[in-house]
């Protein structure tokens, strides 16, 4: 009996742990063992600034943080091994956030019962905005895309800090999945 209750529990555990919600896609012809010396092209257009006004100065800065561990920058005067487009784009909810009620009736064994269950969604105030954090390596010469990675994050209205985190964490997920395996 408890070896089923430890399995079951560590089903549970193991259910919980949340993989990456980072995607990919690259040019598999593209030899990414060359990628060694890099130059931010900036941001896209693709940045709402009535969405988040600064979340491209946020980006910008993880990206630098995050690819000064992985690349170095190209001097000036240099050409870069690939270029680091970057954007973010709104995206909308699909999730439902407002209170839920149900009814239920049901009967066993001649009993009868009935229920009802009331459902409100908490903490729903902290990340009230979510955004797709695009990063593209390009060919320096061609502007060809070579490899893009993002990923959806929460962002809130109201705490700008925690929107830098946020920023932060995605950024560093995405290049972790460079160079592709």
């Amino acid at each position: 009996m408890w070896k089923r209750i430890a399995v079951l529990l560590g089903l549970l555990l193991a259910s919980g742990c949340q993989s990456t919600n980072v995607k990919t896609d690259y040019d598999t012809g593209a030899d990414f063992s060359r990628f060694h010396h890099y130059r931010l092209q900036g941001e896209s257009g693709d940045i709402d600034t009535q969405f988040q006004p600064l979340l491209g100065d946020r980006l910008k800065t993880a990206l630098e943080d995050n690819l000064a561990n992985q690349f170095d920058v190209t001097a000036a005067g240099e050409q870069p091994d690939f270029l680091v487009r970057y954007y973010a784009r709104p995206v909308k909810k699909l999730v439902d956030d407002r209170p839920q009620m149900g009814v239920g009736v049901g009967s066993y064994g001649g009993n009868f019962g009935t229920g009802v269950s009331l459902s409100f969604p908490l903490g729903g105030d902290r990340f009230d905005q979510q955004a797709e954090i695009v990063v593209d390596f390009l060919d320096p010469t061609s502007k060809k895309l070579l490899w893009r990675g993002t990923r959806t994050v929460d962002l809130s209205s109201s705490q700008p800090e925690l929107n830098s985190q946020q920023v932060g964490r995605a950024v560093a997920e995405i290049l972790r999945q460079f160079p592709p395996q």
